[in-house]
């Protein structure tokens, strides 16, 4: 196990595991979101939103345009990175797992004590209502793909390539791009 470590530090950090991680997440979340709205209530994460929406114009064929989109990307991003000979590794997938609960569970009680600690029982009051634990973890999941595929991905990534292109310099695009993305 330890021999794998440091392969794994550096092999997960590319794309395709990026993306192979996501992918499971991206259907339970779309699977979870319909069964939440087919019990009653009616919720999607606003990042979402904005990222379907100009394919639901497209007509009724929207979902297998996205889903073409996404095995699209999928493929694109493998062939990109087929010379990095990546090893797919179960193990690896399990250890992203383990990792990404430890950092949820951390993030979670930090989140929640610096809420309590903000904001007062008094304006706890005012919060909304939660629609359920399954709706909740749908909702959780989503936001933190959605979210970071428009904000990270698509806006971040492409503020730097368009800085790159005009600044000529990776450092002050990328900067220039944290910035008015976090911004953003």
């Amino acid at each position: 196990m330890t021999d794998e470590v440091p392969g794994y530090f550096k092999v997960t950090r590319s794309a395709t595991y990026g993306f192979l991680a996501a992918l499971p997440l991206l259907i339970l979340y779309e699977v979870m979101i319909v069964v939440s709205n087919r019990a009653g209530s009616s919720v999607r994460v606003g990042a979402e939103v904005w990222l379907k929406e100009p394919f639901r114009n497209l007509g009724s064929s929207w979902a297998l345009l996205l889903g073409g989109v996404v095995i699209a990307t999928g493929v694109a991003i493998m062939y990109a990175e087929r010379n990095k000979k990546l090893p797919l590794k179960p193990s690896f997938f399990g250890l992203i797992v383990a990792e990404s609960a430890v950092y949820a569970v951390v993030v979670a009680l930090v989140v929640s004590q610096l809420v309590g600690a903000i904001l007062n029982p008094a304006m706890m009051a005012l919060a909304p209502q939660s629609s359920g634990l399954f709706t909740d973890i749908a909702l959780s999941i989503g936001a933190g793909l959605y979210e970071e595929l428009l904000f990270r991905v698509l806006l971040v990534g492409g503020l730097f390539w368009l800085f790159r292109r005009v600044a000529g310099k990776e450092g002050v695009a990328y900067v220039l791009a944290a910035v008015l993305g976090a911004l953003a």
